[in-house]
């Protein structure tokens, strides 16, 4: 049996796994599917958050996002990064610029510019 710390410590449900709460510090207004790229994290805006005010932000989830449209490699299957510069979605690392953001979940259609990506939170 594990014995905890502090026996006073009771732990409290804060949020669903795959939406969160974010306040946009920034001087900056987020545009719905905006991308916030921080740390380890990736997540996009649900609906435009202005500046200064609270909206709900996607940490895991079957989205449509941005892609290179030259990437021919982002295949079902293939781990897709965030290139935070030229916000899209990428296969490659970009010598480690680029977060990881999880697996591409369909095909896209030849010359699309769209791919579906499973955002995931990411570990550092």
């Amino acid at each position: 049996m594990a014995v905890l710390a502090n026996a006073n410590f009771v732990p409290r449900y804060a949020a669903d796994d795959d939406i969160v709460d974010y306040t946009n510090t920034s001087s900056n207004n987020i545009g719905a599917g905006g991308v916030i790229a921080t740390g380890s994290l990736i997540a996009v805006a649900m609906r435009p958050i202005p500046a200064g005010q609270s909206g709900a932000l996607c940490v895991r989830g079957v989205l449509w996002m941005p892609k290179a449209t030259n990437d021919g490699s982002l295949n079902f299957g293939v781990k897709g990064f965030w290139d935070n510069t030229n916000q899209i979605v990428t296969s490659t690392n970009g010598g480690g610029a680029n977060l990881p953001i999880g697996p591409v979940v369909q095909n896209p259609s030849s010359g699309s510019a769209d791919a579906a990506v499973l955002i995931k939170l990411q570990q550092s």
